[in-house]
């Protein structure tokens, strides 16, 4: 009875051996395709706070252009359209940027949603300004008058609304600036540190592979020694 069960067990042995392999390549795969999901998440979540973190200073900068304009009579229209293309680009940005957070996993992380909050909260009021000044005509900002050029009642106007956001908003942009670049180092480490686990899932995979191969090749020389 021995021999014949130790014959059974060898028979067996290659078949046990390339199941369990089979079934630890799969979990790898699977749980490798969605650390890449997640890493592509990342990733992307990583690009969108990077390009955003200039916005509120190009902003501040487009606005200082617009004042200075106003202030001698040249044309602003330029300025004004940059700025509303700006805003609207980064509206999309944070859409994006939450939808990213979420696919990456890090929207349980407490850290990671008070920073992408904060900077949401410090946006708003920045985006409501500006949605203001887009509302403006570009048309008739400067009546003039036997004693020369001035600022037409629009142009004034426009003008209190960006100084306004001149005057209120630059410890905003300044915050909103600081929050985005710490979200950006936090997701930067998300981003390596599930570089790191996929390469390590990868190398796993790959054994899993050669010791499948190995297994198989060696019961074939057993089965041919045998033969």
């Amino acid at each position: 009875m021995s021999r014949p069960l130790a014959k059974l067990r060898v028979k067996w042995l290659p078949v046990a051996i390339a199941l369990l392999c089979t079934a630890g390549l799969s979990l790898l795969l699977f749980t490798g395709v969605q650390r890449a999901a997640r890493l592509q998440s990342a990733s992307t979540a990583l690009q969108l706070a990077a390009g955003l973190t200039a916005q509120p200073q190009l902003m501040r900068s487009e606005l200082t252009l617009i004042q200075r304009g106003l202030e001698t009579q040249t044309y602003v229209g330029d300025s004004l359209r940059t700025l509303a293309s700006s805003r609207s680009l980064s509206n999309q940005a944070y859409v994006q940027l939450t939808e990213a957070v979420r696919g990456a996993g890090l929207a349980a992380r407490t850290d990671t949603r008070e920073l992408l909050a904060r900077a949401r909260k410090l946006w708003a009021p920045l985006d409501r300004g500006l949605e203001r000044l887009g509302d403006q005509k570009t048309s008739d900002l400067y009546s003039d008058s036997s004693s020369g050029s001035a600022l037409s009642a629009a142009g004034a106007r426009l003008k209190r609304g960006v100084d306004d956001l001149l005057a209120t908003q630059t410890r905003n942009t300044t915050a909103l600036s600081h929050e985005l670049v710490e979200l950006s180092a936090l997701l930067r480490e998300a981003v390596v540190s599930d570089g790191r686990s996929l390469r390590a899932l990868l190398l796993g995979g790959s054994g899993l592979a050669a010791l499948l191969l190995a297994s198989m090749l060696y019961f074939a020389w057993r089965r041919g020694q045998a033969s």
